[in-house]
C-alpha cells in the first residue's frame, strides 16, 4: 500500500510541475535522488530530497475519488 502512497505523490509533483508529466526538471530530480542512487541512500531520505516533503497519503486519497483539502 505504501508503494501505492508513493506513486500517487510522485505523480501530484509532476502534475504540479510547470511541464506536467513532460516537465524535464522533475524527471531529472526523479532520476537523481530515486532511480540513480538505488539503495545507497535511506529511500525515505531519497523521497525527501526528490520531493521536498515526505509523502502524504492525500494524493492516494484523491486518486482513488475521496475528497480531500490541503
Amino acid at each position: 500500500m505504501w508503494a501505492d502512497v508513493l506513486t500517487a505523490d510522485a505523480s501530484e509533483a509532476f502534475k504540479e510541475a510547470p511541464g506536467g508529466f513532460y516537465d524535464e526538471e522533475m524527471a531529472d530530480k526523479l532520476v537523481t535522488y530515486l532511480f540513480s542512487p538505488r539503495n545507497s541512500i535511506d529511500p525515505a531520505q531519497a523521497y525527501l530530497m526528490f520531493r521536498g516533503r515526505e509523502a502524504s497519503i492525500d494524493a492516494l486519497m484523491r486518486a482513488r475519488g475521496f475528497h480531500v483539502t490541503n
